[in-house]
């Protein structure tokens, strides 16, 4: 327990670079329809977890939707340079942009 007023989380890096690993390894042998990253957060933000992941997805044509907070949107900015298309944080838009992206693969 962080407390009642933490506003954030306990990372394990290493749990995070087993997962990024694994996703890796997984788009080696087959390309998703899609990719959905939880957040763009501190670790992408600092150049390491999912950023080479979510290069690696746009550099093969896989559309990617992941999350950004406020606080990592000028480095997400950084990090896509122009190329992003935000989208609606309610269920309609994002299902109506996932379809989008996915008819046009």
């Amino acid at each position: 327990s962080l407390g009642p007023h933490a506003r954030g989380c306990r990372l394990d890096p290493d749990g995070l670079e087993r997962a990024v690993a694994a996703v890796e390894a997984d788009m080696a042998t087959w390309s998703p329809a899609l990719l959905i990253i939880n957040k763009f957060g501190k670790q992408e933000a600092e150049g390491r977890g999912f950023r080479d992941v979510i290069g690696m997805a746009l550099a093969e044509g896989v559309p990617v939707i992941v999350g950004v907070s406020p606080d990592k949107r000028a480095a997400f900015d950084a990090f896509c340079d122009g190329l992003a298309t935000p989208v609606a944080a309610d269920v309609a838009s994002v299902l109506d942009w996932v379809a989008t992206q996915v008819a046009a693969k």
